[in-house]
């Protein structure tokens, strides 16, 4: 992740799902050390406790919210304990996924299909509803969401998220656009190459 950022996020809220490892937490590490208080928003609660451990030992401002992403009313409890916490909700980085175990498409059980379906589409859509909303009443913001860079470029044997996370792209980038009520609230989305702990496990276990 590029380190150099120079904006100020002096009084601002970021929230940040998958904030407990990888790029979420170096994205939660980025937003408070530029001045942003950081809702750490994750399952997985020793590494959000971490997360929220390095942020406060820099002199930051850290929170950890834990939900289950793949539940819409967790989702929109997160954003109202964020906002009551912090006072608003001014950013948003949704980057929480999963990958189906590595192995040939056509050999992925229905089960972890609908898990992964569920968290990598589900869950962003979920996040951007209750995000925008608190946002437009705070005077707007902006939400990144994480794609894949394996439906660009697929690696070997990624079999679930490509598929979930690529669809999902043009829908998430347009969906504000097309709300005239949610001009304020601007959405990006990044795409992580094959550095990813992820794909280097599917490549791993594609080239024995």
């Amino acid at each position: 992740m590029q380190t150099d950022v120079t904006t100020d996020f002096g009084g601002r809220t970021a929230f940040v799902t998958g904030g407990g490892s990888g790029i979420g937490r170096a994205a939660a590490l980025l937003f408070a050390r530029h001045g942003a208080r950081v809702a750490v928003v994750e399952l997985d609660a020793a590494g959000a406790t971490e997360t929220v451990h390095l942020i406060r030992a820099a002199g930051g401002d850290a929170e950890f919210l834990a939900a289950d992403l793949a539940r819409e009313s967790e989702v929109r409890q997160a954003v109202e304990r964020c906002v009551a916490r912090f006072g608003g909700l001014d950013c948003a980085f949704n980057n929480a996924g999963i990958c189906p175990p590595a192995g040939p498409f056509h050999e992925l059980d229905g089960a972890e299909w609908e898990r992964v379906i569920a968290v990598d589409l589900s869950a962003v859509f979920y996040c951007m509803k209750h995000q925008i909303r608190h946002m437009l009443a705070h005077g707007g913001g902006a939400i990144v969401n994480t794609s894949s860079g394996a439906g660009v470029t697929p690696a070997p044997d990624a079999r679930g998220r490509a598929r979930v996370r690529t669809p999902a792209d043009p829908r998430q980038r347009d969906l504000p656009r097309r709300d005239r009520h949610a001009d304020d609230a601007r959405e990006h989305r990044r795409a992580p190459g094959h550095r990813t702990r992820a794909a280097r496990h599917a490549a791993d276990r594609a080239h024995g």
